[in-house]
Formats: C-alpha cells, structure tokens, sequence
C-alpha cells in the first residue's frame, strides 16, 4: 500500500475502486407485499403461471392435480415471485383464493377438453 503524496488529492486513490464496482454484484433486498397490492399486470402474470403449470402437470403426467400438488406449485409460484420480482408474497386467505379459483378454471378448461376430444385409436 502506498501512501499518497501531499500533492495528490485523497479522492484519486478511491478512483479506482468505485470504477470496478459491478452493478449486478450488489445485494437485492425482497420486498414483502400482500396479494392485494400487487398491480393488474402483477396478477395476470400470477394467472398466467398457475395455468401453465396446472396445464404442465396435466400434460406430463396425464392425471388432474391433486390437492397436494396445487400447494407445491402455489410454493413454486412464490418461489419464482420472489427469485424473479423480488416480492415475497404474504401467504394470506386473499392470495389462497385467487390461486384455487385460477387452478379451478383451468382444470375445469382441460377436463372438459379432454370430454370434447375423441377417444385416441391406436
């Protein structure tokens, strides 16, 4: 470590340091939220999610899911809130009721497709 001349300015050492500093290294702090204040887009993309992965599970293992796997993929939807928004979501009754009501529509969507489509001949 050297020792600045009295003609240097201090700041010049510390330059050096601030012009490596990497944006992307930086911490990035959740914020905690309830359901309710999340904003309309927030909420069609939590729509979106549900039915893909109900539709995902449905496809892959050809069986309607069962209670046990809507809690694991309301889990996994948090999960990606939080990695993805950074909003971790408060577990509530409101949040529990907007995923069962969607997990519902889209179970009713793919049982009554499966009732309309033709039997498979092989």
């Amino acid at each position: 470590m050297r020792f600045p001349n009295v003609a240097e300015p201090l700041e010049k050492d510390y330059d050096d340091i601030y012009d490596y500093t990497d944006i992307d290294a930086l911490p990035v702090f959740s914020e905690k939220k309830k359901f309710t204040e999340l904003d309309n887009y927030e909420k069609m993309l939590l729509r979106d999610y549900i039915r893909s992965a109900i539709i995902e599970h449905w496809e892959y293992l050809s069986v309607c899911p069962n209670e046990q796997d809507l809690i694991e993929i309301r889990k996994r939807m948090m999960r990606v809130v939080e990695d993805e928004w950074h909003i971790i979501l408060k577990n509530d009754k409101t949040l529990r009721k907007f995923f069962q009501d969607n997990a519902a529509v889209a179970i009713n969507k793919l049982q009554k497709k499966t009732e309309d489509s033709p039997p498979k001949s092989d």
